[in-house]
């Protein structure tokens, strides 16, 4: 089973999610929030209630700023307080990179710490009936989170040549693959991923992800 599917988040702006869903994708990723401070995406409210509205099934991601352990459980705690009372479709996930480079301003968290932290956010957030993922380019699951269990989804970013196409084929060790940064809709530029794998399905019969709520 494949579906295509974005992700997004405030930078994305003012967004027609029904010409989203229209253009081939079933699903999209929202970042709830960031950091250890707990702050929430001020478009996630908005981004959900839309893309509910649409029929487009939903994920959500946690961008961490944790650099131990202790960090990691307090993010994970904070990404339940935003999501409590929603349901999700897709995994909810830990975004594990370094794009604005705060990590290395940091001392840069030792590869077993950066896994460690990978695993302490997916266990607690697992802990409380969520199915649960670990998003990373190709190189940090490969060197930084080698370490990282096993037991967890990985929803993995490798863009090829960024030309806005899937120039290849990761379900052999991957459920999602964030293929491009440069796809494009409306005149704008999107994140696009393809999944593998039937998660509606899946978390809907385990009765997970807010559905097993009465």
């Amino acid at each position: 089973m494949k579906e295509y599917g974005l992700d997004l988040s405030k930078h994305n702006g003012s967004l027609d999610f029904n010409a989203i869903k229209n253009n081939g994708n079933t699903f999209v990723i929202l970042r709830a929030g960031y950091g250890v401070s707990g702050t929430k995406d001020p478009k996630f409210d908005e981004y959900y209630a839309a893309a509910k509205s649409a029929g487009l099934k939903v994920g959500a991601y946690w961008y961490s700023y944790a650099l131990n352990a202790d960090h990691a459980k307090t993010e994970a705690k904070n990404m339940l307080e935003i999501i409590k009372g929603k349901t999700f479709e897709y995994p909810v996930f830990i975004d594990m990179e370094d794009a604005d480079g705060y990590k290395k301003k940091n001392g840069m968290p030792s590869n077993s710490t950066l896994a460690s932290i990978c695993n302490v956010f997916c266990e607690y957030i697992e802990s409380k009936d969520y199915y649960v993922g670990i998003y990373a380019s190709e190189s940090w699951f490969n060197n930084q989170l080698k370490t990282v269990s096993s037991a967890y989804d990985k929803w993995v970013a490798n863009w090829g040549t960024n030309n806005g196409t899937l120039q290849s084929d990761k379900s052999n060790a991957y459920k999602l693959h964030q293929f491009t940064s440069n796809y494009s809709l409306n005149g704008k530029r999107f994140d696009r991923n393809i999944s593998y794998h039937d998660y509606e399905t899946t978390i809907k019969n385990a009765k997970l992800n807010g559905f097993g709520e009465t």
